[in-house]
């Protein structure tokens, strides 16, 4: 009597089993397919999101070279034209002073020697005739007093004779006077240009370091823009080898699906896939992010060399208006 019972035990629980069995297989196979949908959706996201990746790299290199190259060439030019346009105004400038200065000394000096020169051949010839009238008169009165008798015209004639002597005496004094005056006057003339001379030739000293000091400060700064353009394009290498190495390691984690494919894979690889490709998503964001910037910072640095090259053309102008008041205060001298 036990062992049918026995029997009947055993066949029980291997129906049991086998329902079990027969019931977890759909249930398996459901899985499994849900994992390979989850698996093939994962990865054609993954390829299309890479697809995107490079092309927004090969824009993003792109957009930033010609960027690069049109911000160097309108600074080329621009510095160019600033360099031309700083020299073709420092020799304008020069020369406009130089002959301005050259024909106001010429021509005031000559007009002042003239004057001065004409003044002294007229007192020169005044004090002459007044010597020769009173020689003439003395020897008349000479003559006379040979001639004449008595003592009354001796004694006329002898003081006439004084005072025209006392006269002749005067006018050569005079006459000396006038010399004075004539070789104080040209020592001062002399002076007077030598000292214009001085100031002109300082002046042209000054626009010279001026000058010198202007081509220093461009030359300083075409240096400064050169270091920012390189430290631009270690930027951009160093963007490229990052790109590079989020290229592998994509990779990688591609071969990784692969295996993980063939393998059958379960979910908590799955979702580790997706996190490793979100981080590596938001690398990539945060070095364009920085390369951005940096760019950024490349304009503002080359706005500012522009900005300190034009002041440097404008302080050029005011630095010259001293040889202008120099000049103006010689002239009015002269006259």
């Amino acid at each position: 009597m036990q062992e049918p019972a026995t029997t009947n035990s055993t066949l029980t629980k291997r129906m049991r089993t086998s329902t079990a069995e027969m019931t977890a297989v759909p249930l398996l196979q459901a899985l499994l397919y849900q994992l390979r949908s989850d698996l093939n959706t994962t990865r054609m996201a993954f390829d299309s999101e890479r697809a995107a990746m490079r092309a927004l790299k090969r824009d993003r290199a792109a957009e930033i070279k010609a960027v690069r190259e049109e911000e160097a060439e309108k600074c080329r030019n621009l510095l160019s034209d600033l360099k031309s346009r700083l020299e073709r105004d420092h020799e304008n400038a020069l020369q406009r002073q130089k002959d301005a200065i050259t024909k106001t000394l010429n021509s005031g000096m000559l007009h002042e020697l003239k004057t001065k020169d004409a003044e002294m051949r007229q007192a020169l010839k005044e004090a002459q005739a007044r010597e020769e009238s009173l020689k003439l008169q003395l020897r008349d009165a000479v003559r006379a007093g040979r001639d004449a008798a008595g003592a009354q015209q001796t004694g006329a004639s002898s003081g006439a004779i004084q005072k025209l002597q006392q006269e002749v005496t005067e006018l050569r004094l005079q006459n000396k006077q006038l010399e004075e005056r004539l070789q104080v006057v040209t020592e001062a003339d002399r002076q007077k240009a030598y000292d214009l001379r001085s100031q002109h030739e300082e002046h042209e000293m000054k626009l010279v370091q001026l000058r010198k000091t202007s081509q220093l400060e461009t030359h300083k700064l075409l240096g400064e823009l050169k270091s920012k353009e390189r430290t631009i394009l270690q930027l951009e290498r160093q963007l490229n080898l990052q790109t590079g190495r989020v290229q592998e390691q994509r990779e990688r984690l591609l071969k990784r699906q692969h295996e993980a494919h063939t393998r059958e894979c379960d979910c908590s690889e799955v979702n580790y896939t997706r996190a490793r490709e979100k981080r590596l998503v938001q690398r990539l964001g945060g070095q364009h992010t920085i390369m951005k910037k940096a760019v950024d910072t490349h304009a503002q640095d080359k706005k500012e060399m522009v900005r300190k090259v034009c002041d440097l053309a404008g302080e050029l102008p005011a630095r010259q208006q001293p040889h202008k008041n120099a000049k103006h205060l010689a002239s009015e001298t002269v006259s």
